[in-house]
């Protein structure tokens, strides 16, 4: 896909997100089309689902028998109001079972942070053989309380 802008052309695009700005639940097997009015490309959505288990640092879930699953988390230290610093990431190819069942265990990345993440950050993706994916996040704040110290 070439774009131009103001005579000069500009690098082709590699990367297309989509962003929903309704309530729109995509699920897995619809299809999806997207043009540029000039160019078409329909992609099958496919089946990822995960699950995080907070107390015992797993994140897991069920997709296609028989490919694997790229899994990154990721754990971030609040600096100020929705303002993160990125302390450290772990990723890994996960192998989905017959059964459709994947399961990663990421305390590796807690233990690495040296301090109690104020955010995790959760990618999972499912990439086809041209490059396109299927990419469910999901993230968990973490909000502590200090409590005042009252002497007496």
């Amino acid at each position: 896909m070439a774009v131009e802008k103001r005579g000069q052309a500009i690098p082709t695009l590699q990367i297309l997100s989509i962003f929903l700005s309704f309530d729109f639940d995509i699920q897995p097997g619809q299809i999806l089309e997207m043009t540029d009015g000039t160019n078409t490309k329909t992609r099958t959505v496919r089946n990822l689902e995960i699950t995080v288990d907070l107390e015992a640092n797993i994140v897991s879930g069920k997709a296609e028998s028989g490919i694997f699953v790229f899994v990154n988390v990721c754990v971030y230290q609040r600096l100020h109001a929705h303002h993160y610093r990125g302390l450290a990431c772990i990723e890994k190819d996960i192998p989905v079972s017959a059964s459709g069942l994947w399961s990663f265990n990421y305390a590796e990345i807690i233990l690495n942070a040296r301090q109690r993440p104020d955010l995790l950050l959760y990618q999972v993706v499912i990439m086809d053989d041209e490059g396109n994916s299927t990419v469910v996040e999901w993230w968990h704040e973490f909000y502590y309380q200090n409590l005042p110290l009252i002497l007496r």
